[in-house]
Formats: C-alpha cells, sequence, structure tokens
C-alpha cells in the first residue's frame, strides 16, 4: 500500500484532456475505476503530467502501445493499470468518445 494513505473520489470526466479533472496521483501505487451505470461501452484513456496545470501526455508502453481500458461498462469496476501511477505526479483520465458524469476513483 502506498505509504498507507487511501483516497476515494466521485469524479466528471470528459472526452477533451484539456476540460478532465488532474488528479493528484504521487503517494498512491494502485487505483480502481468505478464505472456509472450510465456507462456503456468506453474505452478509457490515461495521460500524465509531471506538473498539475502541464502538458498532459497520453500514456503508452515502451513499445508505444496506448494504455486503455477496452469498452469499459456499467456495473464494473476496472484496476487503473500501475503504469497510470508509476512515477507520475499528476493523471487526467479520459473516455474516448462520450463525457462520463459520476465515476468513482479509489487510489491507495
Amino acid at each position: 500500500m502506498g505509504n498507507n494513505h487511501y483516497t476515494s473520489i466521485s469524479v466528471d470526466l470528459d472526452s477533451d484532456v484539456a476540460n478532465t479533472p488532474a488528479i493528484a496521483v504521487g503517494p498512491f501505487e494502485s487505483g480502481t475505476f468505478i464505472c456509472p451505470a450510465s456507462m456503456d461501452q468506453q474505452n478509457i484513456e490515461f495521460h500524465v503530467s509531471d506538473t498539475e496545470t502541464g502538458i498532459y501526455n497520453q500514456l503508452a508502453s515502451a513499445t508505444e502501445v496506448k494504455v486503455v481500458i477496452t469498452a469499459a461498462t456499467q456495473a464494473y469496476a476496472y484496476p487503473i493499470p500501475t503504469s497510470a501511477l508509476d512515477g507520475v505526479k499528476w493523471l487526467k483520465i479520459c473516455p474516448a468518445t462520450n463525457d462520463v458524469a459520476g465515476v468513482r476513483l479509489t487510489f491507495n
């Protein structure tokens, strides 16, 4: 567990990275993305930055494969990929096509 830190938040996500909230994830090692009842087949992308107001780059693997939760849908919770938290200070989570309200996130 990330230095005994734990938090749970509810956020509204925007498909435009500029309009989705920045989340401070510096002390956390793992997290969970809990879909609201309104979510249906959304790809979830992760964007990271070293500062809250900096440039957010889409997270990819070392071989440049985008890190994505594919076809996220209601009634499921998905682990946030460890690479979205490892060595990252700020995170933005974006649905690929539609805005989504009421996403619950947990981090520890």
